[in-house]
């Protein structure tokens, strides 16, 4: 993987929202993973995941599922062109 990388926590219960994994462009990060996403779907889990992109915590949220930042994404930086008018 490269510097691009992003790793996440997904917690939940219930049918793991597989179809995300396509959307997000994310996969398991291990074995152990896919097995706990995949084979325990009554019980509350985290799976970890690996992804090139951001993850839509709202998205992730819509199927009932929260995400954490585990590695890979630079804080929120306030955005100074909404509030600034430049030059200064």
């Amino acid at each position: 993987m490269n510097d691009n990388t992003y790793c996440f926590e997904v917690n939940g219960h219930g049918v793991f929202p597989y179809e995300l994994l396509a959307n997000q462009s994310c996969f398991p990060e291990s074995k152990e993973d896919a097995v706990n996403a995949f084979e325990h779907n009554g019980s509350y889990r985290t799976v970890r995941l690996k992804s090139m992109l951001s993850p839509n915590k709202n998205l992730w949220r819509s199927y009932g599922w929260t995400v954490r930042i585990l590695a890979g994404l630079s804080v929120d930086k306030e955005d100074c062109n909404i509030y600034h008018t430049w030059p200064c």
